[in-house]
């Protein structure tokens, strides 16, 4: 209705909940592993809710390729790196791709698309 193409589900939080630090905190927003069940959560949502042609990117403590496939299970057409590629460094792109590609071969699965189109048609 409003020309929206896609969603990014989500960044980053708020919410202090759950950290294994005291107080207090720095304000801003806090991203990585701490929001990764709150985000796939909403990933989750939005691949049950979304028009199917909404673009999904998933994002929210992802460091490897497990977390990636995870989201692309979840209904992820993309994901977006930060956390996990600012404390890898620049080999992690390759390294979850090289991952991606491994489990892929174990599944028998050309390409990534089933998985997505699956999540989508739940």
């Amino acid at each position: 209705e409003k020309g929206v193409t896609g969603l990014i589900a989500t960044n980053t939080t708020l919410s202090r909940e759950g950290l294994k630090t005291r107080g207090p905190y720095p304000a801003g927003g806090l991203s990585g592993r701490p929001v990764r069940a709150k985000s796939l959560a909403a990933l989750k949502f939005l691949a049950q809710e979304a028009p199917p042609e909404m673009i999904l990117i998933g994002v929210g403590g992802l460091f490897d390729a497990e977390d990636v496939w995870e989201r692309l299970e979840a209904g992820a057409d993309l994901v977006q790196l930060y956390t996990g590629w600012v404390y890898g460094g620049p080999e992690t792109v390759a390294t979850i791709l090289e991952g991606l590609l491994d489990k892929m071969d174990r599944l028998g699965l050309e390409n990534l698309n089933t998985l997505t189109n699956h999540a989508r048609r739940r």
